[in-house]
């Protein structure tokens, strides 16, 4: 973080930009944008990006809110298509991001990649954009930010009666991260892949095989509630 404002490159922010409203908006990395863009740089700004239409602007860091922090504040003024979709394009992020948090680079290791600027990587995660970066304190944030007595108590709830769930922002980040460690723990295991990176697919521990057989199923979920539960124990410690 700079000394000149509390935000940082690839931090989800509201932006507010003369009469329009407070648009969803990501403070895009300098180094990744154009000569041109890079040449225009205002003093004291910072550059963002608006979801929707992926314009940039450097902005007065005054003129910028945290995104999730002011989500329920601003998310439901429809002012457009346009707002919408701009909205659901930072929600896919804020997702994506929960998303990380439980992806394990020791076991999918072509999903992190080094960004053509140093000290970025760029992380792909199936069913999310391809080609984000982010640095690796971003990344150790994402997995900081997992709070898994929250993620088991969601998931309970969810098994007990989903039809009484409505869905907010903290909750959709809950389903990533379900989702994400049902993935990574759970895929039948692509032996070539590994084998591609010089990895025993079997010292990475067994991987029940997705089933449509009853049985199988069910002993699937015993064991990732199982697994959620002791994770809840053992994360303070790692």
């Amino acid at each position: 973080m700079t000394t000149e404002n509390r935000f940082n490159a690839g931090d989800l922010v509201w932006a507010k930009v003369h009469r329009y409203p407070w648009w969803p908006s990501i403070i895009y990395h300098e180094a990744l944008s154009s000569t041109q863009i890079r040449k225009s740089k205002k003093e004291g700004c910072m550059l963002v990006s608006f979801y929707g239409d992926n314009t940039y602007e450097w902005l007065d860091p005054k003129n910028l809110i945290p995104f999730e922090a002011n989500f329920n504040l601003y998310s439901k003024r429809r002012h457009s298509d346009s707002f919408v979709k701009a909205v659901n394009e930072a929600v896919d992020e804020v997702k994506h991001r929960a998303a990380i948090g439980l992806s394990c680079p020791c076991k999918f290791f072509a999903q992190y990649k080094p960004a053509p600027v140093e000290d970025l990587l760029e992380v792909d995660i199936d069913g999310y954009q391809l080609g984000t970066v982010f640095t690796v304190k971003q990344i150790k944030d994402f997995r900081q930010e997992f709070k898994p007595v929250e993620t088991l108590s969601f998931i309970q709830q969810l098994a007990l009666d989903s039809s009484d769930i409505h869905l907010d922002l903290n909750q959709k980040k809950e389903v990533a991260r379900a989702l994400a460690y049902r993935k990574a723990n759970y895929e039948e295991v692509d032996e070539p892949y590994y084998q591609a990176f010089g990895v025993d697919p079997k010292s990475l521990g067994g991987s029940i095989v997705v089933s449509d057989d009853r049985k199988t199923c069910l002993n699937q979920g015993k064991r990732f509630m199982f697994e959620f539960k002791y994770l809840m124990i053992m994360w303070p410690f790692r």
